[in-house]
């Protein structure tokens, strides 16, 4: 389909999905893989000391849990959604996580429908109250999660605004 667009609609009424770059890749479609299932990774870090639920960053090479103190610490890439063992666990880009460990939100259940933020006093750990109502100056608001039952949320990494 060389000279197509990336997306044509077809007038005999079929959308047609190119690949401007098949050419180079001998032809084929790499732009939807279907054995791709979920937005995560195993990664393996001695020691982690991590739960199901904690927003981590990556400082260098060493995955840290976040917190919305300041701009750096505030720069998630994902959230832990299954500890493998003490050296290995999954790290999740986007979506449904469940069996969030109590301690990331503070020692108690999820609000259903409830906003999540990024904690900006407590590493790791994410709050229903918004950071900007406090309006520490270079504390960060950064929203992380919406509940959707007492232990499980949907992730998503939302841009963080500096306070």
């Amino acid at each position: 389909m060389a000279g197509t667009p990336f997306s044509a609609f077809n007038p005999g009424g079929t959308l047609i999905v190119g690949d401007q770059l098949a050419g180079l890749r001998g032809g084929e479609n790499t732009l939807f893989d279907p054995t791709i299932t979920a937005f995560s990774i195993s990664i393996n870090q001695v020691g982690h000391g991590f739960v199901i639920g904690n927003p981590i960053g990556l400082l260098g090479a060493v995955y840290t849990k976040a917190q919305a103190n300041n701009a750096a610490n505030s720069e998630c890439v994902g959230m832990v959604s299954s500890i493998i063992d003490a050296d290995n666990f999954t790290l999740q880009f986007g979506g449904p996580v469940s069996n969030i460990d109590i301690t990331v939100t503070g020692g108690g259940p999820m609000v259903v429908g409830d906003v999540y933020y990024l904690d900006p006093n407590n590493a790791g750990q994410i709050v229903n109250v918004d950071p900007a109502i406090a309006g520490v100056a270079g504390t960060v608001t950064k929203p992380v999660l919406i509940a959707y039952s007492v232990d499980a949320g949907y992730w998503y990494n939302w841009r963080g605004q500096v306070l």
